[in-house]
């Protein structure tokens, strides 16, 4: 016998969805849960298949005609014009012209319903990152496939289908990440761009003993490929910055205009500045005095937003206060037991102090989301109800 299923919605619920007594909503099964969906949903735009076949051959004619005034009929696998040189530089500027251009048909849902006209100022960081993340990781995996085929190569069609095929591959998956794409990513994109920078900066220098010198090495002329860890702090930066945008913009649309709140922006944006800066000067003899005094403002940023955290923000939690409190005391240790003691060398005292606040950073970037995005409780009541019986309106 079937069974008819109810499911009371609170009044919060009702004015966030926007219905009205006679609405119809939609139900969306997701991974053993059921999403509501409002009346003013949007749905996913993504480019039809039929486009991205027909730019996937489009590019590999273009890929054929290339290789083919070359006149060679053999096309390595990696290398000066190869198909890893030509994914790179001629598939990768399409692909994310192709992003871009899904993000901008998604744009009510990357920003959801609070900050949708800050789209259009976070638009340009975003694709730039996707960009080279996207780019860096193609390099990557080229890079790992010289190691496992080194000296591979293929005639003009084999190789026009290997093109054609990782294109296809590629776009795809673009343009469904980029369809799902959401603001609040930028945090995940901001821990990822730094990580992956540094640390490939870390191991293209492994020869250079970079350790011996100082952090800061790694983006001077003497450094093997200082460009990908002052792109990074750049990169950084700017995401950073839109970040923050992002976040507070969003606060003063939820919880109106907050004197406090602004102070904490500015701090969180001159760090994100001072970020930039130290790697737009590089620790380089031509630019060693400002290189050393932005990172200097930026240590000192950190401490003062860690002093005043508790004050600019009152509602992120004691325990938040209490871990900030106890990075505080082992941020100035560091420095006794480097400034004073000499107890640590300098690599030692940057690396530590560096992940410590970068470590914090993220924890105060969550509990500033969480004010956005906070853990709702879940609709509980589904109730089976008999022919005849009426709906009980008793709370569950």
């Amino acid at each position: 016998m079937s069974r008819d299923y109810y499911i009371k919605l609170s009044q919060e619920v009702v004015d966030n969805l926007h219905l009205a007594s006679d609405s119809t909503i939609l139900g969306q099964l997701e991974d053993n849960r059921l999403i509501l969906l409002g009346k003013d949903h949007k749905k996913r735009w993504q480019v039809s298949n039929n486009w991205l076949m027909f730019l996937s051959v489009v590019l590999a004619l273009i890929f054929t005609a290339f290789v083919s005034l070359q006149g060679n009929p053999q096309v390595s696998l990696t290398g000066r014009d190869s198909i890893s040189s030509l994914v790179i530089g001629l598939s990768g500027p399409a692909i994310i012209v192709l992003f871009a251009w899904t993000l901008i048909k998604n744009r009510q849902l990357f920003q959801a319903e609070h900050s949708r006209r800050l789209f259009w100022r976070n638009f340009p960081v975003v694709v730039l990152a996707v960009g080279v993340i996207f780019e860096s990781i193609l390099i990557g995996f080229f890079w790992m496939l010289e190691q496992f085929f080194s000296g591979a190569s293929f005639d003009i069609f084999t190789s026009t289908l290997i093109f054609g095929i990782l294109t296809y591959f590629l776009a795809s998956a673009a343009s469904l990440f980029a369809s799902l794409f959401k603001a609040r990513w930028l945090t995940y994109f901001f821990t990822l761009v730094i990580i992956i920078g540094v640390t490939v900066a870390m191991v293209t220098n492994k020869n250079a003993k970079w350790w011996q010198h100082n952090l800061s090495f790694l983006g001077t002329n003497q450094a093997h490929g200082p460009w990908a860890f002052n792109l990074t702090l750049i990169l950084s930066a700017l995401i950073f910055i839109a970040l923050i945008d992002y976040l507070f913009a969003t606060l003063r649309q939820l919880q109106g205009p907050n004197f406090k709140h602004t102070i904490c922006r500015i701090l969180l944006s001159l760090l994100g500045l001072d970020l930039g800066l130290v790697g737009y000067f590089p620790n380089d003899p031509a630019f060693h005095r400002l290189h050393n005094e932005f990172a200097g403002q930026l240590i000192i940023v950190v401490l003062l937003l860690i002093v005043t955290i508790r004050f600019l923000m009152p509602e992120l939690g004691k325990e938040f206060y209490w871990t900030s409190y106890i990075v505080g005391a082992v941020l100035l240790g560091l420095e006794v037991a480097f400034q004073i003691i000499h107890y640590l060398s300098l690599t030692a005292f940057e690396l530590t102090a560096f992940v410590l606040a970068f470590a914090w950073l993220m924890l105060l970037l969550n509990r500033i989301q969480a004010q956005i995005y906070p853990e709702k409780d879940q609709v509980l009541l589904v109730k089976t109800i008999k022919q005849g019986e009426f709906f009980s309106d008793t709370k569950c």
